[in-house]
């Protein structure tokens, strides 16, 4: 569980806007706390359902499973570079978001249950043994 405000802070840092010699001004905080509640909002619309509470302040707590709390942080930079001139993603870090949107994405699929409502359920669909 994180709160918006680190996640935000954490974004920031590995764009190089922010530090912990230099932390985000409240500007900086308030974009990415924005970025952040549109992201999750797409995410949520693309099948991306990471579970997480529906934000109204940058103190909020996430409630993300501890597993994708990194990838978030990484998508979320990803996210907020346009907003932020003279911000780059260096190639490993664009390597590392490549590899974090698939986490998430195999993380939600893993998450939910299969069913098809046009098969019965119980035993009538396993296969008999014949011999």
């Amino acid at each position: 569980m994180t709160t918006a405000a680190t996640l935000v802070n954490d974004a920031l840092t590995l764009l190089n806007v922010a530090s912990a010699i230099s932390p985000p001004d409240p500007d900086q905080q308030s974009t990415g706390f924005g970025v952040l509640k549109d992201l999750i909002e797409s995410m949520h619309q693309d099948g991306i359902d990471l579970k997480v509470n529906t934000l109204d302040s940058i103190t909020d707590e996430l409630y993300e499973p501890e597993s994708a709390t990194m990838h978030l942080k990484r998508v979320l930079a990803e996210a907020m570079e346009p907003y932020f001139p003279g911000s780059t993603l260096s190639e490993k870090l664009q390597e590392k978001i490549k590899e974090s949107w698939s986490a998430l994405i195999i993380q939600t699929e893993s998450t939910k249950k299969i069913t098809n409502p046009n098969m019965p359920t119980g035993q009538g669909n396993r296969r008999k043994r014949w011999g």
